[in-house]
């Protein structure tokens, strides 16, 4: 399979070996960040197009943030997933103490901005969904 896909790993440099060769072909892997995010926002970028889709949203009602990756259907796919417990498995959430509660009869509100936009660089997203 042929890719036009780039990755940027931790030191900055281009890796396409993940989107080459996904470890789970035909699945997702999910991914946790291990601490809440200082700012609550996140962003796929094509740094050769420019083409950006941006998410923000309170991190005080959304701890914790999801990124899922694979192949499906003979296409990468990847997705940002703000959420309120990390661990998709509820017993084992808990016992990382990551499992998000919402008492019974209870309600839980929070919002998610979503930006698409052509920019060539992110340096924050703002409450509003604004790049800059």
């Amino acid at each position: 399979m042929e890719s036009d896909l780039l990755a940027i790993t931790i030191n900055g440099k281009y890796d396409t070996s993940d989107v080459m060769n996904p470890k789970y072909a035909g699945k997702c892997e999910k991914l946790y960040a291990v601490n809440t995010p200082l700012e609550g926002w996140c962003a796929l970028h094509n740094s050769l197009s420019g083409e950006t889709i941006g998410l923000s949203y309170p991190t005080e009602r959304l701890p914790y943030l999801g990124v899922w990756e694979g192949i499906i259907n003979d296409t990468f796919v990847t997705a940002l997933e703000p959420v309120t417990g990390a661990l998709d498995r509820l017993d084992v959430a808990k016992l990382a103490g990551k499992a998000g509660v919402i008492k019974a009869r209870s309600k839980y509100e929070w919002f998610l901005n979503l930006t698409f936009e052509g920019v060539s660089e992110i340096n924050t997203i703002d409450p509003n969904g604004y790049i800059d």
